[in-house]
This record gives C-alpha cells, sequence and structure tokens, in this order.
C-alpha cells in the first residue's frame, strides 16, 4: 500500500490547496476534520476519503483508527496553529503510524509566539520590530516607541481581528480600559509602516537534503481585517534573492519537518525587509507556489516517506504569476471597495483561485451554494 498523506483540518483555501497540490502529483489524500467550521476541502475530488468527527479527542482517535489500516508510515498535514499543537501534544501515539510536523530541538508553543519567534527571525539575519508583551510595558520595564500594533501573543488566543493600532502612550492608556484581554497574553510591537505591497512571504522547507525555498509571494491588494490589520486577497509569485539567505538559515534554526510560512514587511522608509512571524504550517495561498513550479506539499510527502524528490525543486519558478482570494474579491465587490474594472486585467493572466479550479469545481459550487464562501462583514 502506497502511504497516504492525511490532511487535518479541511476549512478554507489553504487545506484544499494542499489537496489539490497533492491529488494532481497523484497522491492519495485523506481528510480528518473536527471543527465546527465548514470542511471547504470535504468536496475536492483529488480526497480519497474524508472523516468528519467531534473535538480533538476525537480526531486522535480518528487518526489512530486509520492508522492502524497503513502499511507503511504516512503523512500528517496540519492547516493551521490549533491543528499543529495537537498533532505536537500527541505525538508519542501518532507517531507510530504517521510522520508528525515536529520541532527536535525547540518547544513549538515558543515559535508561535509572536514575540518569542522575533529572535530567531533575529539570529537567522533578519531585521525584526521592537517587540515586548504587553504586560511589561504598562509596567514600565521595557521601552518601545510609538506608533505600536497591540497583536495576541499567539493565533490559538486571537486572532487578526484583535490586532489594535495605537499611535500614543496616552491612547494606549485609553484603549487599555476598553480591552476584555490577558495583557499578558498581548504582546506590543513596533509599527512597521507601508502599503500591502510591501507585504512579503517566504515559504520553506528543511529537507533531508538540507533546506529549501518552496515559493515567495507579494501581497497587491488589501482587506482590513478587523480595525487594524489587513491581509491581501490577490498576491503574485516573486523571487527576492536578499530573502533567501536568511530565510534557509531560520529554517535550518527552526529544526522542524514541515513547510514553514514566513512573513515579512518592507519598511516603507527604510526599504528593508523585517521578519514579522514564522507559522509552522502551509499559507491559505499555497497553490499559488504550485502553480508557478514548486509543490512544497508534495516535496514534502516524498521526503519523508523515502522518495526522490529532485524533480519537484530542480524546476523553474514562475514570477508574477497570480493568487486571487476570490470569495474575498466577491465580498469586496459586493460592498463596493474594488469595481469588476479594476479587478477584470489580472484574471486575463496567468492566475490561480484559492477556491475555485475549473478541473475541481464542486468545492466552489457546494461553498456557493451552502452560502459558505462570502465572508460576513
Amino acid at each position: 500500500m502506497t502511504a497516504k498523506a492525511v490532511v487535518v483540518g479541511l476549512y478554507g483555501a489553504n487545506p484544499l490547496g494542499i489537496v489539490r497540490s497533492l491529488g494532481i502529483e497523484e497522491i492519495p489524500v485523506i481528510g480528518v476534520h473536527y471543527e465546527n467550521k465548514y470542511p471547504h476541502a470535504k468536496y475536492s475530488k483529488y480526497l480519497e476519503n474524508h472523516h468528519i468527527v467531534e473535538g480533538e479527542e476525537a480526531a486522535i482517535q480518528k487518526l489512530v483508527d486509520i492508522g492502524k489500516t497503513f502499511d507503511e508510515k504516512s503523512v500528517l498535514f496540519a492547516t493551521g496553529d490549533t491543528r499543529v499543537l495537537l498533532l505536537e501534544d500527541n505525538k508519542e501515539i501518532l507517531s507510530e503510524f504517521y510522520h508528525v510536523p515536529l520541532v527536535s530541538k525547540r518547544n513549538i508553543r515558543d515559535i508561535i509566539d509572536k514575540h518569542a519567534v522575533l529572535s530567531v527571525g533575529k539570529e537567522a539575519g533578519f531585521l525584526v520590530p521592537r517587540s515586548t508583551y504587553l504586560s511589561d510595558l504598562l509596567n514600565n520595564s521595557t521601552e518601545i516607541s510609538f506608533p505600536i500594533l497591540l497583536k495576541p501573543l499567539n493565533s490559538t488566543i486571537g486572532t487578526k481581528d484583535d490586532m489594535v493600532l495605537v499611535q500614543t502612550k496616552d491612547e494606549l492608556n485609553k484603549k487599555i480600559k476598553t480591552l476584555n484581554k490577558d495583557v499578558s497574553k498581548i504582546i506590543a510591537e513596533e509599527y512597521i509602516k507601508g502599503p500591502i505591497t510591501n507585504h512579503f512571504e517566504v515559504h520553506t522547507y528543511l529537507s533531508s537534503e538540507g533546506p529549501l525555498i518552496g515559493g515567495m509571494l507579494q501581497r497587491l491588494k488589501e482587506y482590513h481585517v478587523g480595525k487594524d490589520a489587513k491581509e491581501g486577497f490577490m498576491n503574485k509569485s516573486t523571487w527576492i534573492d536578499a530573502l533567501v539567505h536568511p530565510s534557509l538559515k531560520l529554517t535550518e534554526s527552526l529544526k522542524f519537518n514541515g513547510a514553514i510560512d514566513i512573513n515579512l514587511i518592507r519598511d516603507e522608509d527604510s526599504g528593508q525587509f523585517y521578519f514579522i512571524e514564522a507559522n509552522l504550517r502551509t499559507s491559505s495561498n499555497l497553490i499559488l507556489d504550485t502553480m508557478a513550479g514548486l509543490n512544497l506539499p508534495a516535496i514534502i510527502y516524498h521526503d519523508l516517506t523515502g522518495n526522490n524528490f529532485s524533480k519537484y525543486v530542480h524546476t523553474d519558478y514562475r514570477k508574477d504569476v497570480f493568487w486571487m482570494y476570490d470569495h474575498r474579491i466577491l465580498s469586496e465587490l459586493e460592498h463596493g471597495n474594488i469595481t469588476l474594472e479594476e479587478i477584470a486585467p489580472y484574471f486575463m493572466q496567468d492566475h490561480v483561485c484559492a477556491f475555485y479550479d475549473k478541473n475541481d469545481s464542486i468545492p466552489y459550487i457546494e461553498s456557493l451554494r451552502k452560502g459558505k464562501l462570502l465572508p460576513k462583514r
């Protein structure tokens, strides 16, 4: 029996991109979903089988039950920080059946900690913004220049909806009274200013042959997440030589046997790149890398199962392939934030969508039919 790829968590564009990236290479894929969120990837034609269960305990038991049917170790793909932690916390029982995404030399919780991970970025050679825990800033034990961005300690505590931009110390004192969160679980980070086009990602993996780059992208058009954070609903593939060495060094340092999503911002004034965070998973725009020529899920699968993955690495990575977050584009059009004339030219160029795929259209159609495509505003 061929080793399986098992995707844990089927909600959103990220798992759909993983399933499609594996499926087009005829790698057998199984999905396990346990959260109370819509399982978009459940409907992909590339999914050999799927299991919907309730709760983390049931998810682990299902993974064990599935694992017992395998003749060889299969590969787990976690699609979010909570899933990464779930697999980490149950690595002893899962490792009998799976290659589990693990950090060998560091505490995985230190990496998803938005403050602690900055030291890792600095060690790798990146510039990093000044950062501290909000509790330390309020106690005057740490100094930091304003403006600052208040961020949840990690994505299991809060999301980008919870980020708050604060211009002055007086404004901070006023906002503290309205925060309904433990200040020890909030970090205060120096604000690196710049438009959405100054936001970049580098995707990497520590293979058995050393660290490698699995793709780079630049964000092009933004939508607001909450009051003060922003995300890209359109990105394009790119390549920046200056980011290669520190990204590979960081990947080597983390000693993580799964995908890494490195987030960077280019400062508007200095033009220098600042490391912001490293996510121990693929990103929602993963399918962009695959379409541009670097199929990271396939690389990881073949590497961990002891197969030759050189054909996926020794390839030309195409720049200026566009990624469209199609469900967000529909929402932005509906609310008048963009026009069809503004967006249409990009669809005439080399592009890929987060949800719609002419060769795997059911996830998009089912999501649209059930009202699970347009985000709530």
